[in-house]
């Protein structure tokens, strides 16, 4: 027998049966099928209405690639908008391409260095291989030293010994370090023909040096010719805070507000996977 759920509409916009005289409503659907899972961050089965956005990422990444200047971006809106799951498709793309890519959630209690290092660990392992360039060895000795406050212990190891620079990667300001080990992984990164991309959701939530440390670096690269971008993910208020950090962030990054979807172009959304499961929807209910 096939395991059915009865819903019947609930919530102040229901109808009452017996006082409008309609019938009670009953959907029978298959739980272990239902293609529909919203949930917070979660992407959906049928991502539409946002194909100017991951273009833009597609031509940013291209660009870099052939060594030409991009912006970093800027994804803005209100909470269930669809930021962070905008931010996991970049992540997607980027790692297609076979980029470098790592993700991190800005958080109040945890210093964006801390955070970093434990982010970009696994990746950097990444990088590792028998014969080390000088560029790739120049890139794990800055993060070792970058990361010697997090790994207090010095579990972290890449297999061989590593020599790095006096004063390379820590010597305190956060803004010398973070852009020493950004550059030469991101040139250690090109030694191997891919790019470097650092993706950061709840961005408000970092502190004011550190948005403008990452305004800077963002702007450093593009000078350089780096092949690294950034994404910053958040509220509203995300532009604003990185303009009162740096007053030159409007021309470092591509702002884009992420917003509900114009009318009609949620349709697909609903009835794109109920169509893959075999089920069509009425153009009324679906407003298509």
């Amino acid at each position: 027998m096939t395991e059915l759920e009865t819903i019947r509409p609930s919530g102040r916009q229901a109808p009452d049966p017996a006082r409008s005289g309609l019938p009670t409503l009953r959907v029978c659907v298959q739980p272990r099928q239902n293609p529909y899972s919203p949930g917070a961050g979660r992407r959906p089965a049928a991502l539409v209405g946002r194909d100017g956005e991951l273009q833009d990422w597609s031509v940013a990444l291209q660009r870099l690639e052939n060594a030409r200047p991009a912006k970093s971006v800027v994804l803005h809106g209100l909470r269930g908008e669809g930021r962070t799951v905008m931010l996991g498709e970049f992540h997607r793309m980027a790692e297609e391409r076979d980029w470098m890519t790592v993700t991190i959630e800005a958080n109040t209690s945890s210093p964006l260095r801390h955070t970093l290092a434990r982010a970009l660990y696994p990746a950097v392992c990444e990088l590792v291989r028998p014969n080390a360039g000088d560029k790739l060895t120049k890139a794990l000795a800055t993060f070792k030293a970058f990361s010697v406050k997090v790994d207090l212990a010095g579990a972290w190891s890449f297999g061989f010994d590593l020599v790095s620079e006096q004063g390379r990667g820590h010597v305190g300001g956060l803004d010398a370090d973070i852009s020493e080990l950004i550059g030469d992984l991101a040139q250690a990164a090109r030694e191997q023909s891919r790019g470097l991309a650092i993706l950061i959701d709840e961005a408000q939530d970092l502190t004011r040096d550190e948005l403008k440390v990452l305004c800077a670096i963002s702007h450093q690269g593009g000078q350089l010719r780096w092949p690294f971008v950034m994404a910053l993910a958040g509220s509203p208020s995300l532009p604003r805070v990185l303009s009162k950090a740096n007053g030159f962030a409007e021309h470092v990054f591509s702002y884009r507000e992420i917003t509900q979807l114009q009318d009609g172009a949620a349709g697909p959304v609903l009835t794109g996977p109920a169509a893959a499961e075999g089920v069509r929807w009425d153009e009324e209910a679906s407003g298509t």
